[in-house]
């Protein structure tokens, strides 16, 4: 589902941004 897809991106995404937000410079990808 096209939708789906688009919302995993983001969703991917939007985890990465808050785990970097909340660990700051403790987090390495």
């Amino acid at each position: 589902m096209f939708v789906a897809e688009e919302y995993k991106e983001m969703g991917q995404f939007f985890a990465y941004a808050l785990a970097f937000t909340v660990k700051g410079d403790n987090y390495v990808a």
